[in-house]
């Protein structure tokens, strides 16, 4: 219980995450694309412990992306379970095009590739 006339000490720290595809969080109906976008969180000091530790209390992603060039921004509040998920989806995302692309057939020899075309 806060004491009267001491303020809690609250924190915003903020970082930068990167999604490689488009992704969707649950408070939206469309996709967000692809692109680079600031995450805001603020905390709250947890009092009477023997060292300073800190109680997230709301987590924005500044939307749209970085890059965009719009005249309005528009903070959307999200959980972190939420946005941890969203950039384990985009890195599974990256595996997986790295697998296709690598696991593709080779092309045959061009005297294969003519005798396939043309059924000899």
């Amino acid at each position: 219980m806060p004491r009267a006339g001491i303020a809690k000490m609250e924190r915003t720290t903020q970082t930068e995450i990167t999604f490689a595809h488009p992704f969707t969080v649950s408070s939206l109906v469309v996709p967000l694309e692809a692109g680079t976008y600031r995450l805001i969180m603020q905390e709250v000091e947890i009092e009477g412990l023997s060292f300073s530790a800190f109680r997230r209390t709301n987590t924005h992603l500044e939307i749209p992306a970085i890059a965009a060039c719009v005249g309005t921004r528009q903070l959307l509040r999200v959980s972190m379970p939420e946005i941890e998920a969203a950039l384990e989806n985009d890195a599974n995302s990256n595996d997986r095009s790295r697998t296709a692309a690598t696991s593709s057939p080779m092309p045959g020899s061009p005297r294969e590739n003519w005798e396939a075309f043309h059924g000899n």
